[in-house]
Parts: C-alpha cells; structure tokens; sequence
C-alpha cells in the first residue's frame, strides 16, 4: 500500500524537528489526528441529512488540514465534498464519504507507524 503521506512534505516536517523541540512530529500528528473523528462524523451526519453548509463546512476544514499535511488523496476527496456541498448536493456524496472515511483509517495507522511516533 502506498504512503498516504507525501514523502516530501514529511521530511519538510521532519526538519522543523529540532533538539529543542525532539516530538514536534509527533505533536504535529497528534494534534492533526484528534478532530478527524468529529469532521468525519460531521460529514457523514451531513450528508444524511442534507445540511449543505455543515458538509461545506467540515470538508472544507478536513480538505485544509490535509493538505497543510501533504495528505493528496484526503484532500481531494474533501474538495469534492466541499463543492457537493456548495453546489447543494449529495449525489456520489455517500460513496465519496466511505471512501474518505476507509482512507482515514489507513491514514490514523500509518501516522501510528511512524518512527517518531514509537518513541
């Protein structure tokens, strides 16, 4: 399975990590992690109940993170949900959703695996 995180913008983030500063990854990650449980969940509710601005809005902050992340596909799939949600529609969004949420998944233990996390 390929990374989900972009290889280069990882080794950017490794070089902000310093002696002064030796779980910056680390907090990095953990501090990206903690909302994705509550984004998902909006996302999904939103979707369900066709709440157009919370499904713009939850995408939107997802797609943001992800991409200040150097997490492409995460980011692309919140773009898309974004527009469904500025386009006041749902059509495909259920599917996208599942899609986001398996990627997800995949991400929180990749993120888990990485060497600075084991320390």
């Amino acid at each position: 399975m390929p990374n989900l995180i972009d290889e280069e913008t990882l080794a950017s983030l490794r070089e902000l990590q310093s002696d002064d500063d030796p779980h910056f990854l680390k907090n990095y990650f953990s501090l990206f992690l903690k909302p994705i449980p509550t984004l998902a969940m909006s996302i999904r509710k939103s979707i369900e109940t066709r709440n157009y601005e919370e499904l713009e809005m939850a995408a939107h902050a997802l797609k943001s993170s992800s991409s200040n992340s150097g997490i492409g596909t995460v980011t692309s799939l919140c773009s898309d949900l974004e527009k469904l949600g500025q386009r006041k529609s749902v059509e495909g969004a259920i599917e996208k959703c599942i899609e986001l949420e398996k990627y997800l998944k995949e991400l929180e233990v990749e993120v888990k695996s990485l060497p600075e996390f084991k320390s």
